[in-house]
């Protein structure tokens, strides 16, 4: 003989929570916002305001990486090259590898506008836009970048990028790149025989610099598109 017990009938009362529709709205599989248009043009609002200094921290954390590398006194970090707001993106404009964005494969026009005028519009030196801060923040790059360094081992061993890092391969490549930067400087190579931990590091840094540049890279186009399509019609 078996015995059925019944199950209980009681019903959970609503919830009262404040963020109870969302939480509802989660659960079923829907988005974090509803689906309006109002909404839709806020967030596709959000996507191009970033992706116009998310072109310059691409640009700027690819200048450092590979321009500025160990400078031991790098002010002027942030006063990117011609050279480099003219790179070509590799995901825009006619000669792209991979067209993401219709544009221009250059900085972004509206880029450039800011990197002159700034917020307050009127024409300076770089030097004067830098000090009253009326520039792109690209202190906030780096936060995101030192972050991404910190964490590093997170993602192991799926990410393969900090297996490389701690190898010695690494050790070898960063030890050529170190001495070529230094050449004909024996104040530097003798600290660096001193301390070769403490320029290892900071070239590992460096990587997640180019790293941190070349994500971006890709991004910014993609928002550019989103942008583009909207005005459109799209979406």
């Amino acid at each position: 003989m078996t015995q059925t017990t019944d199950k209980p009938s009681t019903k959970l009362p609503p919830s009262t929570h404040e963020f109870a529709d969302i939480i509802h709205r989660l659960q079923a599989g829907g988005s974090m916002l509803p689906d309006t248009h109002e909404n839709l043009m806020q967030i596709i609002g959000i996507y191009k305001a970033y992706a116009v200094p998310m072109d310059f921290y691409s640009r700027d954390l690819l200048y450092i990486a590979e321009q500025v590398f160990l400078n031991p006194f790098p002010f002027f970090k942030y006063f990117i090259s011609q050279e480099y707001l003219d790179r070509h993106n590799h995901y825009a404009g006619d000669d792209a590898d991979l067209i993401i964005w219709r544009g221009v494969a250059t900085a972004h026009p509206e880029l450039l506008e800011f990197m002159e005028k700034g917020e307050t519009g009127k024409k300076m030196p770089n030097l004067f836009h830098h000090l009253f801060h009326d520039r792109i923040n690209m202190e906030f790059a780096e936060a995101c970048m030192r972050a991404m360094l910190w964490h590093r081992h997170m993602y192991a061993p799926v990410n393969k990028f900090d297996a490389y890092l701690d190898s010695e391969e690494y050790k070898g490549n960063a030890d050529k790149a170190i001495k070529a930067y230094f050449k004909g400087n024996p104040a530097m190579l003798a600290l660096y025989k001193v301390f070769p931990d403490m320029f290892l590091q900071e070239v590992r840094q460096l990587c997640y610099y180019s790293n941190q540049g070349l994500f971006w890279k890709v991004m910014a186009p993609v928002f550019f598109e989103m942008s583009d399509i909207y005005d459109e019609g799209g979406f």
